[in-house]
């Protein structure tokens, strides 16, 4: 059983963490498998240590215009598409017994990824089945012709997957709404269960609180949030904390390419006047940060996979959600009471919300431990039945 995998995001601790467990059961289960991705995509080190042989550069890079151009012609024109196109990366798919989509976020809604649906409509036309694994779906943008078609063929191609496994509640109903037949799933990540970490914490247990905070212009909802106005918020919650608590504040990155976070702390921490506020940018897995999550005393998070870190080792938490998978995830786990929209906060400049909030927790740490703990259970158990279902396809 050759299975390959696509859509593998990079540079972030989160995927990582997906990908290193995604990868570890098709080993366990004997998988013949590979992560094959575009030729032209610089080389991740955290990657090409966990995958080694694995990760292949094979897939072609085309533009946008032609991503659009060769997915229409898929989807029309099935029957020649294996003619057409002859790139020794897109034959490596036509290879496959199975495709799968890696875990990860809503390329096929919200972000209009053409690239990843061109291989999928590759892969249809080829009669190659493939499926998504705990992915987000949905958030779909109509205002524009491309939008609105781009939307139809994902819809589409996700009807003609053998297996949809959508991690959020949101997503879930996203694909009820468009009759996408789905398995409830949760992230991947919530798998592990046995964190091996030989990092050395140089800080005592319940000393610290770690803070993750993210610069999201990137974003299509936060166009209208300059790098400034995040900048004042974050430094609005990092100088009530240290006015609140004794405690560290330990910044970590997630995104680590070109030491893209590291450099964001450094321009906050330039704004401080503080030897409580530190970067931490010797984490070499993801095991390492969770062996940090386990000792601290509290965390404050922008990411979605920070915010499952948290809850896999019950750290009491708040997260501070940008979009739907992190929403649909905290409500799919009855955790929504631990998170606010960054939106609203920045837009109403309200950092004192976000600190009454961590009081207010505080006050009750027992009880939101023993929840956290229950959450990580029902999550780790319906990560493992994911993987059965998965496993059912090919017996």
């Amino acid at each position: 059983m050759k299975i390959n995998i696509i859509g593998q995001p990079f540079y972030n601790i989160g995927d990582y963490a997906a990908c290193k467990n995604i990868t570890d059961l098709l080993e366990n289960s004997a998988y013949d498998f590979s992560v094959i991705t575009e030729i032209t995509n610089k080389k991740d080190p955290w990657f090409d240590k966990l995958l080694g042989g694995k990760l292949k550069y094979l897939l072609p890079s085309y533009g946008r215009r032609r991503y659009i151009l060769f997915t229409l012609f898929c989807v029309i024109f099935p029957f020649f598409a294996k003619f057409v196109f002859k790139n020794k990366g897109l034959k490596e798919i036509i290879n496959s017994d199975f495709i799968l989509v890696a875990p990860g976020g809503l390329e096929l809604g919200l972000y209009r990824n053409w690239r990843l649906l061109f291989y999928l409509s590759f892969a249809y036309a080829n009669k190659i089945p493939y499926g998504l694994y705990s992915r987000s779906f949905g958030g779909f943008s109509t205002c524009t012709f491309l939008d609105r078609v781009f939307k139809l063929i994902t819809i589409f191609i996700c009807r003609k997957s053998c297996f949809n496994s959508l991690r959020d509640i949101i997503s879930q109903r996203e694909a009820k709404k468009y009759n996408v037949k789905y398995i409830s799933s949760i992230d991947i990540v919530f798998l592990e269960n046995k964190v091996v970490s030989e990092y050395a914490i140089p800080y005592p247990k319940d000393s610290y609180i770690i803070f993750v905070p993210t610069w999201i212009t990137w974003h299509p909802f936060f166009k209208n949030i300059s790098e400034l106005s995040l900048d004042s918020f974050y430094l609005s919650i990092i100088t009530e904390l240290l006015a609140k608590t004794n405690k560290f504040i330990l910044l970590i990155p997630h995104m680590y390419y070109n030491n893209q976070d590291v450099n964001n702390y450094k321009r906050l921490i330039q704004k401080l006047n503080s030897n409580r506020v530190i970067i931490v940018d010797n984490l070499q897995s993801s095991n390492d940060y969770q062996k940090l999550y386990l000792d601290a005393s509290f965390a404050i998070v922008t990411r979605y996979h920070q915010t499952v870190f948290a809850i896999m080792n019950k750290t009491p938490f708040i997260s501070l959600t940008y979009e739907s998978k992190m929403t649909g995830m905290l409500s799919f786990l009855g955790l929504e009471d631990y998170s606010f929209s960054i939106y609203d906060l920045i837009a109403s400049n309200k950092a004192s919300v976000i600190i009454d909030r961590y009081e207010d927790i505080c006050l009750d740490l027992s009880r939101i431990r023993k929840q956290l703990s229950k959450s990580a259970m029902t999550a780790n158990n319906i990560a493992l039945d994911t993987y059965e279902s998965f496993n059912l396809l090919f017996k």
